[in-house]
């Protein structure tokens, strides 16, 4: 028995059409390639620029509170300590950016939901104080003038807020 060879299987030559598509598709994905590696350089050159001027505001000194400032910052929700811990927090934050911006986002919005609810939590305090200090037995006109005055200023702080 006679074994039959066949060939192997050859592509018949493509037109010219065929060819020009083809030219055309390879310069098309080339020019593609070319303007993703154009964007991920001007965005590494964006991301540098940034740590950069992250670094040049973390290394300049915090300016220096006006004496009515100081005074308005006496007068805040949270306690010095909590404001220090806050602000530490906020700056490890920005420092992880640089080699985790996801991480550093999520950790952001974590601190910042933290805050605002230890600011609730503040509030409603001072909130509960107020009726305290007018609600228990037979407050006098002058004790009502007293709590008014305090809710005033109460209201006065919720607005700078």
């Amino acid at each position: 028995m006679q074994e039959e060879r066949h060939e192997p299987y050859q592509q018949p030559p493509l037109t010219a059409e065929q060819q020009a598509r083809a030219h055309e598709q390879a310069r098309q994905a080339q020019q593609a390639e070319q303007e993703r590696a154009r964007q991920a350089e001007q965005q590494q050159a964006q991301q540098q620029q940034a740590m950069q001027v992250e670094r040049q505001q973390m290394q300049q000194p915090m300016p220096t509170r006006a004496p009515e400032e100081q005074a308005e910052k006496q007068d805040t929700l949270l306690t010095p300590e909590q404001r220090e811990q806050y602000r530490s927090r906020w700056k490890d934050i920005q420092i992880e950016f640089v080699t985790d911006p996801h991480k550093s986002t999520e950790d952001a919005s974590r601190l910042v939901s933290e805050m605002v609810q230890d600011l609730e939590k503040q509030l409603n305090v001072q909130c509960s104080n107020l009726e305290q200090s007018w609600q228990q037995g037979e407050p006098s006109t002058e004790d009502l003038r007293v709590a008014l005055g305090h809710y005033r200023s109460f209201f006065d702080r919720l607005l700078s807020v």
